[in-house]
């Protein structure tokens, strides 16, 4: 009988979702604010897994580095440039003056009720001591963590303090532990772990786990994803429902005399997914939609923008990459990209000339972008329309350049002065250009 009851409960287990952070990025503050209301509606437990994003990224690239000058000192850190050091974004830039990224993680910050930000998002002051109370938290328990990431967050971001050796001391001794020698050694190798054993490669990454399938999200903006897998019976709407990703009521209409412009590129899995996307608000709505292929080699070559690592330096992501771009091919209702596409596409470096006329072709033919994608994205090779080489993806990549773009797909609604670069794939993005565009808005986001 006993046996029966621990297999019973086996099967039934809890699912669990494995939050990994460092407080210093504002994007896990923000998944802090939402994971325990994801794991409420899904009947999940949060565990709480602190580690250090700039130890990740020295052990990934030790060879890139930048040093940071922030009001409390230089600092150095490794892996990435960040969006505003990488960019060199034009001073009529549309982007730069309104909605650049970190103008975008604002209007986020005001949607999901993180209205007391104050920490400069480009800042990234270290946070070793803030993660060394959590690591303390943790070792105590996972209800103590829990708090204490609530509140170095708080102390980080919204009161714009560097945690102190100090405060940490203050906050431990309330809770009756303190940071030993064990406590740094333990974040050393949870940090270790992260990188090594779990796959992890930024933050906020969360690892859910049912029974004895995993499955790994990366970003505050993978949710949707990550509710698909906990309740995979939810709706693409019920899910974003829950997670209140739309400000405007099921029943909002938009105005049909409104035009997006959409700046792509075929070789781009993300562009593939915002031009469906962009096409189905056309459909849904009749608004005018303008797509504009672009070189998105040049575009980055003109900023400055390093396309990226070798494989052998982050294949973390290569690895977590494939997973995740099918699962927003269902979220979304998309055929599925090919894997060996999906493999490729971040670090294969082609020629521009291997997709020139592709390009050329959806100049002149936009109405064609989506079926041609489809049949890009289906099969390792295909056959695909082509014209020959021309002017008009110059000129449509120095279009985007102007706008402040160092990658694709951008999404420009110039009626309301909103111009959002989804840079790395924000899906949250689009819900809030969704929004602008029937107009619905939750704060006014001016700079």
């Amino acid at each position: 009988m006993k046996r029966v009851e621990v297999l019973r409960s086996h099967i039934h287990s809890r699912p669990e979702i494995h939050f990994f952070f460092d407080v210093s990025s504002i994007n896990s503050y923000r998944a802090h604010h939402q994971i325990e209301e994801v794991a409420s509606q899904t009947g999940a437990e949060v565990v709480y897994q602190p580690f250090l994003l700039g130890g990740l990224f020295k052990n990934i690239m030790p060879h890139i580095s930048y040093t940071v000058d922030t009001k409390i000192g230089k600092f150095t850190q490794y892996g990435p440039v960040p969006w505003m050091m990488r960019v060199k974004t034009p001073p009529e830039s549309k982007l730069n003056k309104f909605q650049g990224f970190p103008a975008i993680v604002q209007m986020l910050n005001e949607r999901e009720g993180l209205t007391n930000v104050k920490r400069p998002l480009a800042a990234g002051a270290p946070a070793i001591h803030a993660m060394r109370i959590c690591t303390a938290a943790k070792m105590k328990g996972n209800s103590y963590a829990r708090d204490a990431c609530f509140a170095v967050h708080k102390m980080y971001h919204d009161d714009n303090k560097n945690v102190t050796q100090q405060m940490a001391s203050d906050y431990l001794f309330n809770i009756d532990t303190e940071i030993t020698p064990d406590t740094k050694q333990q974040l050393a190798t949870d940090t270790d772990d992260a990188l090594r054993n779990k796959n992890v490669f930024g933050t906020p990454t969360f690892i859910a786990n049912i029974g004895s399938v995993s499955e790994q999200f990366f970003g505050v903006d993978r949710l949707p994803i990550l509710y698909k897998f906990l309740k995979p019976d939810l709706s693409r709407h019920e899910i974003e429902k829950l997670l209140k990703l739309r400000v405007a009521p099921d029943n909002f209409s938009i105005s049909k005399d409104q035009t997006v412009t959409v700046y792509h590129d075929i070789r781009s899995v993300w562009s593939y997914f915002i031009v469906s996307e962009i096409i189905r608000l056309k459909e849904k709505h009749g608004i005018k939609v303008v797509l504009k292929p672009v070189d998105v080699a040049k575009l980055q070559s003109r900023h400055g923008v390093n396309p990226g690592c070798t494989e052998s330096e982050f294949k973390n992501k290569i690895n977590y990459m494939e997973g995740e771009v099918q699962k927003w091919a269902d979220f979304f209702g998309v055929p599925r990209p090919h894997k060996e596409k999906v493999e490729k596409s971040p670090f294969d470096r082609k020629p521009v000339e291997d997709v020139a006329g592709v390009s050329e072709y959806l100049a002149a033919n936009p109405e064609a972008t989506l079926s041609v994608y489809n049949e890009f994205w289906s099969s390792p090779s295909s056959s695909l329309p082509y014209e020959d080489a021309g002017t008009a993806v110059d000129a449509f990549t120095e279009e985007a350049i102007q706008l402040g773009a160092s990658s694709v797909p951008v999404v420009s609604h110039e009626e309301s002065q909103y111009a959002v670069q989804i840079d790395h794939f924000n899906p949250t993005a689009l819900y809030i250009l969704e929004d602008y565009l029937c107009g619905w808005r939750r704060t006014d986001a001016k700079q």
